[in-house]
């Protein structure tokens, strides 16, 4: 509609690929010199430079299993795909099987889902959400998503980015921060990533 060019899967894998590494050189040395398929700088500043050293962290995010978990193992420190617990299980071995073939720990990857939701109280609330809003969505009680939670932990998330589609209304985020967060508040962390430093890309 706009006029953007939208080029086929490859492209912008290869696309995305240059950025990161624009990216993480740029965080690393100012000026920069790089140039990649597609995308180029010279002598390229980032000034002021960011107070994390060696530079901030990288998060890809995006569900394809060949391409783009492939980038996370090769560049990235932290991944975020989507999907239900099989999806996502599966998803983490795609991206175990390829972060051995770069010859890198799959604990150095901080792994991440979005996970969108509905909360209701009562059978009633439930009933009048799901008139409400796509049946592609689950409307749950505060202890299903307790459950559905404790189901992507086990499948291998490590943390998990919760978007409440009527957050407008606040008592769905009351019940997300009260009886949902309180389930996993005193519970040991998730072991922290084996990554003492963010890699470097190369080129």
């Amino acid at each position: 509609a706009y006029g953007y060019d939208f080029p086929a899967v490859g492209e912008r894998m290869e696309k995305l690929e240059d950025a990161i590494r624009i990216c993480d050189k740029m965080m690393r040395k100012s000026p920069t010199t790089l140039k990649g398929a597609h995308h180029s700088v010279r002598a390229a500043r980032n000034d002021p430079p960011p107070v994390q050293r060696p530079r901030l962290s990288i998060l890809v995010g995006g569900n394809g299993e060949r391409r783009t978990l492939k980038l996370v193992a090769r560049y990235a420190d932290m991944c975020n795909v989507y999907g239900s617990p099989e999806d996502v299980r599966r998803k983490f071995g795609a991206l175990r099987r390829h972060c051995e073939e770069a010859g890198r720990s799959y604990g150095e990857v901080t792994r991440t889902i979005n996970l969108w939701t509905l909360l209701a109280r009562s059978e009633a609330e439930k009933a009048e959400k799901r008139e409400r809003f796509p049946r592609t969505f689950s409307v749950d009680t505060p202890e299903e998503a307790v459950a559905e939670l404790e189901e992507y932990e086990a499948a291998g998330a490590q943390y998990t980015i919760v978007k409440i589609l009527d957050a407008a209304d606040l008592d769905p985020v009351r019940h997300l921060a009260g009886e949902v967060m309180a389930a996993f508040r005193d519970r040991p962390a998730s072991p922290e990533p084996d990554r003492p430093r963010p890699r470097a890309a190369s080129g």
